[in-house]
């Protein structure tokens, strides 16, 4: 027998088990020891590239993202957060924006405000000209140089939990025996999104349906569920490609 693509197979008669069909008998089984592995011979994955089916699409520029999606009658928001993390709105003036064109709200959302307009530029140039202001916070000056401080001290702490211990670390670095050091640092680099974080939605009485990109969809949805008191069976979820 083999396995293949999710399914167990029996080599003579073709006959197909799937994977989960034989999870609980398996579980009952015990654990090898040294489990046989299949030969590089035989493997469809490792070992070989693998085409990506969307890469064409995005470099020609035919790939459909969150931020294309248009709807009818749809109006845009722009967000003006709070620059440090820890940080909230402290105060914000509505009408240093509300004559602007385009405008149609000033919304106050945690830890920031979202200027509603006709059009995303309009959305944009109101939220940039904002009058608003935020809470102090004692990151406000937090540098580069703090941060690796603080990591490096955690780093040579001994009072915190040993979770995996292998061999005799300390005595063989104690020995006499030749130790070489070398220390590597990388700055902190933005886990950035492939396109500017947005979303769109679109609620009626039936049901509220999202476009978005998010890595994360059951807790976009269990929030909104919260949010708006949609029951779950009521709520759509659909992926822009």
């Amino acid at each position: 027998m083999n396995a293949e693509n999710g399914f167990i197979v029996h080599a003579d008669s073709g006959r197909r088990i799937p994977f989960g069909d034989l999870v609980e008998d398996a579980m009952a089984l015990p654990m090898p020891e040294e489990p046989a592995l299949r030969p590089d011979s035989e493997r469809t994955l490792t070992g070989h590239k693998v085409p990506r089916l969307d890469t064409p699409a995005k470099v020609t520029g035919k790939a459909v993202y969150g931020i294309d999606v248009e709807r009818e009658g749809m109006l845009y928001g722009a967000v003006r957060l709070a620059p440090v993390f820890a940080a909230d709105v402290g105060t914000f003036d509505e009408s240093s924006v509300s004559g602007m064109p385009g405008v149609v709200a000033v919304v106050r959302v945690p830890r920031g405000v979202v200027v509603v307009a006709d059009s995303w530029w309009q959305a944009k140039q109101a939220a940039d000209a904002l009058d608003i202001t935020f809470t102090r916070t004692s990151a406000d000056t937090l540098s580069t140089d703090e941060i690796n401080a603080m990591l490096r001290e955690g780093l040579d702490r001994t009072d915190v939990p040993i979770t995996t211990l292998h061999g005799e670390a300390e005595a063989t670095l104690s020995d006499d025996g030749q130790v070489v050091e070398a220390e590597y640092s990388v700055p902190l680099l933005t886990h950035a999104s492939m396109e500017p974080i947005n979303c769109t939605a679109e609620s009626t009485e039936e049901q509220t349906e999202l476009w978005l990109g998010t890595q994360g969809q059951d807790v976009v949805r269990m929030t909104l569920e919260n949010a708006m008191e949609i029951p779950a069976d009521r709520f759509l979820s659909t992926p822009p490609f």
